[in-house]
């Protein structure tokens, strides 16, 4: 199939990728969304599909460095949302790579929530989650009083129940620490 921006929307629109994404098409959703990044156009849809590509990537088992590469792309393309780096941290903390997580876990962190951009902006990243890979990462790090402090922090909000009762298992590790 082929795709161009004045046809994207109509023929191969965004929830298309998100369908074939959902059904574990990420070979077919990758390809799309790479060309979704190389048209021109709005750049809160590029962005979002750079970062897309990057999660296939992830699924399809790319080695490390191409999923990396993939999500800097996606940041350098949007620095001013979390989601990528929070994607690094996320990549880094389940490779045990603790001082990286925490690193980009804490850059995403520092990055306000973008009240100009509307579409696909993940709130629970920007409002609690990349603290929460902050948290995890820090445990295992010489920051670790400060992944502690994050925790309390996390347990300081209006949180979903599901996610407090994880963080509050995080802050149980954290107790038994010394």
């Amino acid at each position: 199939y082929e795709i161009t921006y004045g046809d994207w929307s109509s023929d191969v629109c965004s929830s298309d990728l998100q369908s074939w994404f959902d059904a574990g098409e990420y070979a077919r959703s990758r390809d799309a969304y790479q060309r979704r990044v190389q048209l021109k156009g709005w750049e809160q849809e590029a962005y979002y599909a750079q970062l897309r590509v990057a999660l296939c990537e992830a699924r399809l088992g790319a080695p490390d460095a191409q999923v990396v590469h993939a999500l800097l792309q996606a940041h350098q393309m949007r620095p001013t949302r979390a989601e990528a780096l929070y994607e690094l941290a996320r990549h880094h903390r389940e490779r045990k790579q603790w001082d990286l997580g925490a690193l980009f876990a804490e850059a995403a962190c520092a990055i306000p929530y973008p009240t100009q951009d509307v579409l696909f902006v993940h709130r629970d990243v920007h409002e609690f989650r990349a603290l929460e890979e902050f948290a995890i990462c820090a445990f295992y790090t010489a920051r670790w009083r400060d992944g502690l402090k994050a925790c309390q922090r996390l347990l300081g909000m209006q949180l979903p129940a599901a996610d407090r009762a994880r963080i509050e298992q995080h802050l149980s590790f954290y107790r038994g620490k010394k």
